[in-house]
This record gives C-alpha cells, sequence and structure tokens, in this order.
C-alpha cells in the first residue's frame, strides 16, 4: 500500500492518537548523534581581527588623551593671560 493509499484510508479517522501513532514515521525517530564531545572553534582570523581591534582602541585612546591634554593646556595658558592682564 503507498502512502497516499494508507494517508487517505486513515485520515477520516476520529481518532487522531491512533492517526498519529499509526504514521510510521512517528514511530521511530532517527538516531540523534552526542553532541556533548563536539568543539566549535572560531575562524582563525577571529583572533587577529581581536589583536587589531585592541590595538585600534589603544591607538585612539592615546590620541584622545593628547586631544584633552591640549585642550587643557591651552585653558590653563588662556587662564593665565587673562589672569596676567
Amino acid at each position: 500500500m503507498s502512502d497516499t493509499q494508507w494517508l487517505e484510508r486513515e485520515s477520516p479517522q476520529r481518532d487522531h492518537l491512533h492517526f498519529l501513532q499509526a504514521f510510521r514515521s512517528l514511530k521511530n525517530p532517527p538516531p540523534t548523534r552526542d553532541w556533548t564531545t563536539v568543539e566549535v572553534r572560531p575562524p582563525s582570523y577571529v583572533g587577529t581581527w581581536r589583536r587589531s581591534l585592541d590595538q585600534l582602541e589603544e591607538t585612539l585612546n592615546m590620541e584622545m588623551k593628547k586631544q584633552r591634554d591640549a585642550a587643557e593646556l591651552k585653558r590653563v595658558q588662556q587662564y593665565e593671560v587673562d589672569s596676567g592682564s
């Protein structure tokens, strides 16, 4: 009996549980794999990418500090000019 014939014969039943239990593909689920030992490693470029970002962050932080220091120096110099007059 083909799957289509079986489905047509079984579909009119009112007992839905029996219908599901009789359905062949639901009887034996496929075997599962034990995934506990599987390791997923990041691609090799992730380390290089991370180091580049860290270096960029450090460079930006140094540049921002230079800008803050320069702005503070200008304020001090301006204060000295203003208070000296």
